[in-house]
């Protein structure tokens, strides 16, 4: 049976030495922002998935901004850019000129992942259902948000402007044309051709028309069942962005170009009939950007004439107020009655509309163009052309965010001695934050998020994105959704937990002798197994382990095998400490003192070979999980270390820690390492997580 919890020993070195982020006293809050939805904790980053934050281009960003003048809270060099960046799923996501699409952690900075492209990536990016959209000139490229690997990548000539994705169609200019593109496959599925042989933006598309910007300076709005021209306008200059609708009405600027005259203007068009309401100017005449519109009132700033708030009275734009403040390019952003302007100086700004542009405070100026803004979860976000991308925050904001963190440790000498440390410590998310007891199990499944089972008892989901708990479901009991894991020693508790390829999630019920299935939602389906020592029967349940054909092996001291649905398909008499799964079928286990990683065959449980390890001080090897190259984590009994392996066995690094830092959790004080967690976790995209004494961990796993 599972060995005695007591000796087992499978947390890494790197988790004595990192600092958690200290919750900080509530800041006060500024009332002419948004509050945070909770000021003990940080605040959920919201998407900003567009260029001007949705498809429409309205520039109304989710906030809440900085409560007071804010910090620089991290700055992330990724190379050359002129981008305005997006926000999905807790990623900032920007372009580099190198052809680079970079996905950087909004709360620390820390690149998750990077995409190669052909060329520079164009200035707009969109996110829709997890996948990015992002063109390099020569080909729009889909990516997944999570891992940044390639959904497909279609070549489009000569791609022009931003990016736009509505009803499943990502609409990207070309020179001549406007394509929209299935976002599944990258299969061109609409076309609208407009003036040949000039570059065409694909603006907003809304209420079933598009609105096109030609560099002739026209304006079209296209029917997109029927791809016919509803209107077209001609403005002063042929260089023209895509503008945004709001309501009834469709705002668009023009901006400088190559023109030798100054022909800054914003048009105001009735949507319906394509008839210009009113046109305005600033003194200079040079670009003019029409920003956010509320409560009827459009925030314009341009290159020489400050932010002008113009009411739109419907056939003229009455000038509520007039600041100066440096030359910017960008458009702003809105949250609540706050202002967010970007300048070419690489500065940032906060303005209070309701006090007529009041400065609420400003950044100092970084010397070069800037892109963005973007305002969420209490930051601010911004990419500089040539200092990289940025976070801006208030203190006590800051002091709660997760931190980076860089640590190796030596290796004690051994015959293991030769391999080095692969952990790095990025982050921590408290034991207080998740509400995690004492782990038994922890999985990943198909949908990205991490699946916990403590000893509550409770199964709880968390987006290992931000570290947010996104359900939980589970009490002490005997029923439908119930669990016991007692055990009659000190020790944790007896279960586990497994994510099938489907989603599905099984919970091995370990004093209650039973596995339970649920839906991802946490909805009970059925359970299978009772107490007693048959085909199908239980004693005490430590682990359970999902084939990639959705088979299930479960560990009571033995292993039994089932189908997907509950079915009893063998039991073998090899004992096993921990169990995974290969790609292969093949059934990896542990053993207690025997050093060897045992191979058994997935048709009938017997032992197809024996993978023998190098030779560590300790007692044996413990729980273990793959990667998705199949490289192997292991925890060591009575060795403090977490040890990787190859898929054959050949040691590839290994992390160490004193084994006799006392701790207090849950009101006891233990031997840190003299309690059992699970072994890391690693996603697809290569992010890692385990448990340590800080809490959940996030690792950066570097392996040669």
């Amino acid at each position: 049976m599972r060995p005695h919890r007591a000796t087992a020993l499978v947390a890494t070195s790197i988790v004595l030495v990192l600092g958690c982020a200290s919750i900080s006293p509530s800041p006060t809050i500024d009332p002419r922002s948004p509050s945070p939805a909770s000021t003990s904790a940080v605040p959920p980053l919201a998407d900003v998935p567009f260029f001007r934050a949705d498809p429409a281009a309205n520039g109304i960003h989710p906030g809440p901004g900085p409560t007071g003048k804010p910090e620089l809270a991290w700055r992330a060099d990724v190379g050359d850019m002129h981008m305005v960046p997006i926000l999905a799923q807790g990623l900032l996501i920007v372009g580099a000129n190198d052809g680079r699409l970079v996905a950087l952690d909004a709360h620390t900075g820390e690149a998750r992942w990077t995409y190669q492209a052909s060329d520079a990536i164009k200035p707009s990016l969109a996110a829709v259902g997890g996948v990015i959209y992002a063109s390099d000139g020569s080909a729009l490229h889909a990516v997944d948000v999570a891992s940044g690997s390639r959904r497909w990548s279609t070549p489009v000539d000569d791609t022009v402007g931003r990016v736009n994705a509505v009803d499943g169609v990502v609409y990207v200019g070309s020179t001549g044309a406007v394509l929209g593109l299935d976002g599944r496959t990258g299969e061109i599925v609409w076309r609208w051709d407009g003036p040949p042989d000039i570059p065409i933006a694909a603006g907003p598309v809304t209420d079933g028309v598009g609105y096109f910007a030609a560099r002739d300076g026209r304006v079209y709005a296209i029917d997109i069942q029927s791809r016919r021209e509803r209107w077209r306008v001609q403005t002063i200059s042929l260089d023209v962005p895509s503008g945004q609708v709001v309501g009834e009405t469709f705002y668009v600027s023009t901006n400088q170009g190559e023109a030798a005259e100054p022909v800054g203007e914003i048009y105001a068009i009735d949507r319906a009939s394509g008839d210009i309401r009113w046109r305005f100017r600033a003194p200079s005449s040079l670009q003019l950007k029409e920003g956010p519109v509320k409560d009827g009132v459009l925030y314009a700033n341009g290159r020489a004439d400050g932010i002008w708030a113009l009411r739109d009275d419907g056939s003229q734009a009455t000038v509520l107020w007039h600041i100066d403040t440096p030359e910017s390019h960008w458009p702003m952003a809105l949250v609540g009655d706050v202002l967010y302007q970007v300048r070419v100086d690489g500065s940032l700004g906060a303005y209070d509309v309701a006090s007529q542009g009041e400065l609420l405070w400003e950044t100092d100026a970084e010397g070069n163009w800037a892109g963005g803004p973007i305002v969420s979860g209490g930051m601010v976000f911004l990419t500089n052309d040539s200092t990289g991308a940025m976070a801006f925050a208030d203190p006590a904001l800051i002091a709660r965010l997760p931190k980076r963190v860089a640590k190796t440790s030596p290796l004690p000498s051994s015959s293991s001695s030769e391999a080095f440390n692969p952990f790095t410590v990025v982050r921590a998310f408290t034991w207080d934050a998740t509400g995690i007891e004492e782990p038994l199990g922890m999985e990943a499944g198909p949908d990205g998020l991490l699946y916990i089972f403590d000893t509550k008892p409770q199964v709880t989901v968390i987006n290992p994105t931000v570290g947010h708990v996104v359900r939980r479901w589970g009490r002490q009991g005997a029923g439908p959704s119930e669990f016991d894991v007692a055990r009659p020693d000190d020790n944790m508790g007896y279960g586990d937990i497994a994510v099938a390829p489907d989603g599905r999630v099984y919970v091995a019920d370990g004093s209650n002798h039973r596995v339970q299935l649920f839906s991802p939602e946490g909805e009970f389906q059925f359970q299978f197994g009772s107490f007693g020592t048959g085909d199908g029967q239980f004693g005490s349940i430590n682990e359970i382990a999902i084939g990639s054909d959705g088979s299930v092996y479960v560990q009571d001291g033995q292993i039994s095998k089932f189908t997907a649905d509950g079915k009893f398909v063998w039991r073998t008499d090899e004992g096993a400490v921990g169990l995974a799964v290969r790609s292969d079928g093949v059934l990896l286990g542990t053993c207690e003192g025997c050093k060897q990683i045992l191979l058994l065959d997935p048709e009938d449980g017997r032992i197809r070979g024996r993978m023998d390890l190098p030779g560590i001080d300790g007692d044996g090897f413990g729980l273990l999980s793959l990667d998705p190259d199949g490289n192997i984590f292991i925890g060591v009994y009575g060795s403090a270390s977490q040890m990787v392996f190859d898929r054959n066995g050949k040691l590839l690094g290994a992390d160490y820690l004193e084994p006799d830092e006392e701790i207090t959790r849950l009101g006891r004080t233990i031997i840190w390492g003299d309690t059992w967690f699970p072994s890391p976790v690693v996603l697809p995209n290569g992010r890692a997580f385990i448990f340590g004494k800080d809490g959940l961990l996030e690792l950066k796993v570097t392996l040669p």
